[in-house]
């Protein structure tokens, strides 16, 4: 038994817990028996790659999910940043944005991680299977008195950033618009308008224009030359 394959192991039991599946289940979705699962779990068995995706699939989380192990560099959030409450402290939380080049509608998934922090699954191609996607993103929910900062770095090149910024909930509110930023190598520092719900929402008109940049937003801006993004109740939308 090595640290790496017991944290590992005790990873997979906590995920599999949390999703409330047993040995039996998951042995069935990737083909092992409950012996065999259990030896993962407590590290005296070491899992191969090839096992190690299929759990991960099993389970709905990334590798990376999986392998974020409390054995490397520890990430603290800043003293005055409470618990992480409301919309946030959702297991999942759908963010959506709109590309008016492409005329289309983006969609990723913040997924909360055991260990307090978050991964973004960056354009995923569906909701069903949100790992399928093109970039992951490690990051944290830092909520504070009137807003809740994410930022989050990509895995494996950290000059590729993501960071959102969302004012606090409104009492009733399940959804909410912000700003995202995205930064990396290859373009110039984007800025877009982002909504960020705890349940999938309806891909209509009216949800369109929530995502797109209204007139009295661009009148504010010629106005003051600052971004700022009006809020939509519940019953608004």
């Amino acid at each position: 038994m090595t640290q790496v394959s017991e944290a590992l192991g005790q990873k997979i039991r906590e995920i599999r817990k949390n999703r409330r599946c047993t040995l039996e289940e998951l042995g069935r979705a990737v083909h092992k028996s409950k012996a065999t699962l259990s030896k993962y779990e407590t590290g005296d068995i070491v899992i191969d790659v090839e096992t190690l995706c299929e759990i991960a699939r099993a389970l709905r989380v990334s590798v990376f999910s999986l392998m974020n192990l409390p054995v490397g560099e520890s990430r603290a959030e800043p003293p005055e940043a409470a618990a992480p409450g409301g919309l946030f402290a959702s297991p999942l939380v759908y963010l959506y944005y709109y590309g008016g080049e492409e005329k289309a509608v983006h969609r990723s998934v913040i997924e909360r991680c055991e260990d307090g922090g978050a991964k973004l699954y960056h354009e995923v191609a569906s909701f069903e299977d949100y790992c399928l996607c093109s970039k992951v993103y490690k990051g944290t929910v830092q909520e504070y008195s009137f807003y809740t900062r994410l930022p989050f770095e990509n895995e494996f090149c950290r000059l590729d950033r993501i960071t959102m910024i969302f004012p606090s909930m409104l009492n009733g509110q399940n959804f909410l618009l912000g700003h995202l930023l995205m930064m990396n190598l290859s373009n110039q520092p984007v800025g877009v308008k982002a909504l960020a719900a705890n349940h999938v929402m309806a891909e209509d008109r009216r949800f369109r224009s929530m995502l797109q940049v209204s007139r009295e937003e661009l009148r504010r801006v010629r106005r003051t030359n600052y971004f700022t993004i009006d809020r939509v109740s519940e019953a608004e939308a």
